[in-house]
């Protein structure tokens, strides 16, 4: 072949492999996607149930005598409580009692682990004397343990005082021993089959 012929043939393969090249470079690369969205949290089904305080006056205020005794007439009696059957799946229950005034920041009164399933009461002046086998009280924001009734500030207005009952799969909830109620509501929520809450007003 002369020597001309065998220089294009050279140069025409040189082409076409640099035209393949060129193809397969621009092809679309198929790169696997990873997703960084995390799934949100299944929401928990807590069933509401009923609960009242009998010992709360027609208006809805608490008798003096529940009230601390830095209370004229106050005796710091603990509230008594009513509630109605627990949802399915109840091991125990946990109570308490915060006073909701903003300038309170949450002040608890009572906090109450352990209460025994098949519990359905707190009797009047229970905490520290009546309270259910197998219960527990913790410290209340004055820092001590069990019931601590109602104590505003004089001058600071009307106060209510919101005791929350929640029905739990779990036999006792652990806490500090001087749980907040941001610690004890978060706590409860995350083990509660149920909860029910009721309140009365107290201010001097």
């Amino acid at each position: 072949m002369p020597r001309r012929f065998r220089c294009l043939a050279v140069a025409c393969v040189v082409l076409a492999l640099l035209a393949m090249t060129s193809c397969h470079a621009e092809e679309p690369q198929s790169t696997p996607t990873v997703s960084t969205l995390t799934p949100e949290p299944a929401q928990r089904d807590i069933e509401e149930f009923e609960m009242s305080c009998p010992a709360l006056e027609s208006d809805g205020s608490i008798p003096v005598r529940f009230a601390g005794r830095g209370i004229d007439g106050g005796l710091n009696v603990s509230l008594p409580f009513r509630w109605s059957e627990s949802p399915a799946g109840t091991r125990s229950f946990a109570l308490v009692v915060v006073d909701r005034n903003p300038i309170a920041n949450d002040w608890v009164h009572w906090v109450v682990v352990g209460i025994p399933e098949r519990t359905t009461s707190l009797p009047e002046n229970a905490s520290l004397r009546l309270m259910p086998t197998g219960s527990l009280e913790s410290k209340n924001t004055f820092g001590e343990v069990g019931y601590g009734g109602p104590q505003p500030p004089a001058g600071s207005g009307e106060h209510t005082y919101e005791a929350v009952l929640y029905a739990l799969e779990v036999d006792e909830l652990e806490l500090s021993d001087e749980p907040s109620f941001a610690e004890f509501t978060a706590a409860a929520e995350a083990v509660a089959t149920g909860r029910a809450s009721t309140s009365g007003t107290f201010e001097q």
